[in-house]
C-alpha cells in the first residue's frame, strides 16, 4: 500500500502522493527530518515564507498523534503567509525504517520532486545509551544519506544539509574546534558527541562518493534574538531549571566560564542562506556566537530575572573533591558545557556570510535577560 502524502490546503488537508496545482512537480521541494524540533519548524517557517518551495517533513505517528497533527503543532502557521500554508506536506515514519523503500509510487515521487534535504533529526540525550543514540544519530543519517545519493543519481536532488554539532570534538577537554573534519584529538564526554562524529564521518564519505552536501555546526540552540521567542526549551533552559528545582546555591564554575548558545533565528538564516551559494558544497560551518556569555553574565542576569536565582555563587571545579565532583556530574551531565573552555572557528561561516546582511549574532547581557524572560513568560522557569 502506498504511503500518503498529507499536504495542507487552507485549513483542510489533502492527502496524495501526485502533486497537484498548490505543490506542482515543476518547482523544487525542500524534504525536512527533524521538522517537530524548534529548529526544525523555524526553518520550515522559513522556507514557506521566503521562497515558493514546496516543503515535505517526515515525522514520526506518536500514539493517537499523526505525523499531520505533529507537524501542525510544531509550526506556527500564523508567521507563514496564507498562500505558501498549502506548500508544506508530510510523510509519516521513521527515517531508520526508511518508508520510501517499500512504497514505489513515494519513492518515484521523491525523486519527482526533492531538490533539496535537511537533515536535522538527532536525539539529543545526554543520558542515552551509546547503542540508542548510535541508532538515532548514526544509522538514521545514513538511512538519509542513501536516500540522497539515490535521489542526486535518479531524481532532482542538489544538495543535502547535514546538521551536526559544534560538540563533535567533545567537551571533556578544553579545545578551539576548526571547521575541519576529523577533529583532532576528539575527546567525547557522551555517547551523543561521539555518536554525531561519527553520523558526520559517514557524511564526508558520501561528499568525498559525489554527493553534493554542506554541514552546520550549531552550538546550542535557544530563542530568537529579538524576542527570546522559542517553541520549545531545549539543553541551556533544561540546565536552569534543573537548578532551579535542585535547591543548589553553589555551582561549580567559575565567572569567566562561557556557555555556548546560538539563537534561533540565526541559525536558521545562516543555514539558508549558505545553502543557497554554490562554493559551500562540502564546506563545513560552525554556526555559533563568537562572545559567547559568560557565567558573571549569566548569574547576574538571572538574578535580575527570576529571584529563586539571587545568591547562586560559583566554586571552582577544581575545589569540588573528585568524590563530589562524579556526584556531580551524574546529577548535573552537562556540566562541561559549562566550565570547560570551548570555542569555534568561524572562518568558513563568516566568509560565506559576507554581504548577505546576516550578522554574526550577540550574545550578549540583553539577550540573555530576553531567553529568560521569555521563558518565565512561558511558565517554565
Amino acid at each position: 500500500m502506498d504511503a500518503a502524502v498529507q499536504w495542507k490546503t487552507g485549513n483542510r488537508s489533502q492527502t496524495g502522493t501526485k502533486s497537484g496545482k498548490a505543490h506542482s512537480a515543476g518547482r523544487g521541494c525542500v524534504l525536512v527530518t527533524g521538522a517537530t524540533g524548534s529548529l526544525g519548524g523555524a526553518l520550515i517557517e522559513r522556507i514557506l515564507a521566503d521562497s515558493d518551495m514546496d516543503v515535505l517533513a517526515l515525522v514520526r505517528e506518536s500514539g493517537r498523534e499523526s505525523a499531520e497533527m505533529r507537524l501542525h503543532a510544531a509550526i506556527d502557521f500564523e508567521q507563514i503567509p496564507g498562500e505558501a500554508r498549502g506548500r508544506i506536506g508530510s510523510i509519516p515514519g521513521d527515517i531508520r525504517r526508511a518508508p520510501w523503500r517499500g512504497d514505489t509510487s513515494l519513492h518515484n515521487m521523491l525523486r519527482t520532486r526533492v531538490t533539496e534535504i535537511f537533515h536535522l533529526a538527532a536525539s539529543t540525550d545526554l543520558t542515552g545509551t551509546r547503542e540508542s543514540l548510535m541508532a538515532a544519530n548514526v544509522d538514521g543519517t545514513q538511512a538519509m544519506l542513501t536516500l540522497a545519493q539515490d535521489l542526486h543519481s535518479n531524481g532532482r536532488l542538489e544538495r543535502f544539509n547535514h546538521f551536526s554539532t559544534a560538540f563533535i570534538a567533545g567537551s571533556a577537554q578544553d579545545h578551539h574546534a576548526m571547521e575541519v573534519y576529523p577533529c583532532p584529538q576528539p575527546a567525547w564526554a557522551n555517547a551523543y558527541e561521539e555518536s554525531k562524529h561519527i553520523a558526520e564521518g559517514n557524511v564526508h564519505a558520501a561528499i568525498a562518493g559525489g554527493l553534493p552536501a554542506t554541514v552546520f555546526r550549531p552550538s546550542i540552540v535557544v530563542g530568537n534574538s529579538d524576542d527570546g521567542y522559542t517553541r520549545s526549551f531545549g539543553l541551556f533552559y533544561h540546565i536552569v531549571r534543573k537548578i532551579k528545582r535542585s535547591g543548589i546555591r553553589r555551582l561549580p564554575g567559575e565567572e569567566s566560564d562561557r556557555i555556548q548558545i546560538v539563537p534561533l533565528d540565526f541559525v536558521c538564516n545562516a543555514a539558508l542562506e549558505i545553502s543557497r551559494r554554490t562554493d559551500s558544497t562540502g564546506g563545513i560551518f560552525h554556526l555559533v556566537s563568537d562572545n559567547a556569555p559568560d557565567f558573571a553574565t549569566l548569574l547576574r542576569v538571572g538574578a535580575e530575572e527570576m529571584e529563586w536565582a539571587r545568591g547562586l555563587s560559583l566554586i571552582p571545579v577544581e575545589r569540588f573533591s573528585p568524590a563530589a565532583r562524579s556526584v556531580l556530574q551524574s546529577a548535573f551531565v552537562f556540566l562541561n558545557y559549562f566550565h570547560r573552555d570551548l570555542d569555534f572557528d568561524t572562518t568558513n561561516t563568516r566568509e560565506a556570510l559576507r554581504g548577505s546582511g546576516i550578522a554574526m549574532p550577540d550574545t550578549d547581557a540583553e539577550y540573555i535577560r530576553r531567553i529568560l524572560h521569555y521563558a518565565c513568560a512561558m511558565d517554565y522557569l
